[in-house]
């Protein structure tokens, strides 16, 4: 399914490959950052019978549409259990993506224990589509996120805490993860006017057990924006309670020290 829907392919050299289509970018044209570690992680799940159970992505260039991505899977350390692993995405020789993570045997038996609590957000089916002032996440675009998933706000009374989001057509649940980790810097920077998201330098994603549902919660963590540089983290829960994942990413940002009709007319050019 996440061959089929990334368009991954097995290279005769035994390597793996994308072509970068529309539905894996950005507004502008350039590779997703989530597309870009949905792609990874079904390169890793390919590599056995195995989950992924933690990785981060550094985000070293970028691809755009018709470009051949490809992927190079190095181990670095295979025990009983767990294979950790190296992974290099370029475009012939400019590199695009770098890489580290684990995978992790399928077992009978695992631990597992979850203390804290999902916070209690509206429902999915309720709640309004979510429409961030974000270029990179433009939901007016016929490219990206916004064509191959549904996007809701989360709310504790009239409190946003986060996203519900929902892929349309059904893909594996670590890409699926994968691919919404991206949206965080947007979460965190939605209402801000000044900050503005420029690019994402990488992503690390912890995988717990796999989803139970189809919606799944981002909400985000206190963020630290310092200098040029956001931190951010979330947390994402399946809709009835169980934690599937905690992310972490760093963004660039660019600042816009703007007042009055400039910074209104900055803030329709955001919404466009």
């Amino acid at each position: 399914m996440a061959d089929r829907w990334i368009g991954l392919r097995r290279e005769p050299d035994g390597s793996h490959a994308v072509i970068v289509g529309e539905h894996l970018v950005r507004s502008s044209g350039s590779l997703f950052g989530g597309a870009g570690s949905a792609a990874a992680v079904a390169v890793l799940e390919a590599s056995g019978d195995v989950d992924v159970t933690w990785m981060t992505i550094q985000f070293v260039d970028t691809a755009t549409i018709g470009d051949l991505l490809r992927f190079r899977l190095e181990h670095l350390a295979e025990g009983r259990s767990t294979t950790q692993v190296r992974l290099t995405a370029v475009v012939e020789d400019r590199v695009v993506m770098a890489g580290l993570g684990a995978v992790s045997r399928r077992s009978s038996t695992s631990f597992d224990r979850q203390s804290g609590v999902m916070p209690a957000v509206s429902e999915p089916t309720s709640s309004p589509r979510w429409e961030p002032r974000f270029r990179a996440l433009e939901s007016g675009a016929r490219r990206g996120p916004f064509t191959v998933a549904d996007f809701r706000e989360a709310h504790i009374g009239n409190v946003s805490v986060g996203v519900w989001a929902l892929m349309r057509e059904p893909v594996p649940a670590a890409g699926t993860i994968a691919y919404f980790a991206d949206i965080v810097p947007g979460l965190v920077l939605k209402d801000s006017n000044q900050d503005r998201f420029k690019a994402s330098l990488d992503n690390t994603i912890r995988f717990g057990p796999p989803p139970d549902t189809d919606w799944l919660l981002v909400a985000p963590n206190s963020p630290i924006i310092h200098g040029d540089y956001l931190h951010c983290s979330a947390d994402i829960w399946s809709a009835t309670g169980t934690l599937v994942a905690q992310v972490t990413q760093t963004s660039s940002l660019q600042r816009r020290n703007l007042t009055g009709s400039q910074n209104s007319a900055a803030v329709r050019s955001l919404d466009r």
